[in-house]
């Protein structure tokens, strides 16, 4: 092939019978080749035309397939922010909760606080109140002594007086 065009070799008969490029294959000259180089350069840029359109089709198939896929990317950036923004709730709630167990522990500390105040205040009460019962406790004992070592005088002073009377029991 040669430039696009193929030459066919002719057996050669004689010493001068030599095929050149001015002869054609089929017996025809030179400008019949190029009526036919003509007709084969118009079907390439027909076929090259129809290419051109196919791969212009295919392109416009290939950018609506892109806008689908962007519109698809859309709907999905939409839907991240809606889940960003469920997320931003989310965490309001978390600080809301976050802010109520820290009311929960300041309560619970001033509950404790005030409990042990509460119980001092009633041990030192107690501790006054049974001091007190200790000494109305140590005066009755006083006096119950003091009472019990009477009634013994009296009762040896009565023995002493009737030395009879205990041999009758």
């Amino acid at each position: 092939m040669h430039d696009g065009v193929r030459i066919r070799s002719q057996p050669q008969t004689g010493p001068h019978d030599v095929t050149t490029m001015v002869d054609s294959p089929k017996g025809s000259a030179m400008g019949d080749r190029i009526d036919d180089l003509s007709e084969r350069v118009q079907t390439v840029e027909e076929k090259l035309d129809r290419l051109s359109g196919s791969v212009d089709q295919r392109f416009g198939q290939i950018d609506e397939r892109f806008e689908q896929v962007d519109r698809r990317f859309e709907q999905v950036d939409r839907r991240f922010e809606q889940i960003d923004r469920r997320f931003e709730q989310v965490d309001r709630r978390f600080e809301q909760v976050d802010r109520r167990f820290d009311q929960i522990d300041a309560a619970i500390v001033e509950q404790r606080q005030y409990t042990e105040f509460a119980y001092a205040r009633l041990e030192t009460k107690m501790d006054a109140g049974f001091s007190r019962v200790e000494r109305k406790l140590d005066q009755f004992i006083d006096v119950q002594l003091q009472t019990n070592q009477l009634v013994d005088r009296r009762l040896q002073a009565l023995e002493q007086q009737s030395p009879g009377r205990d041999s009758k029991r």
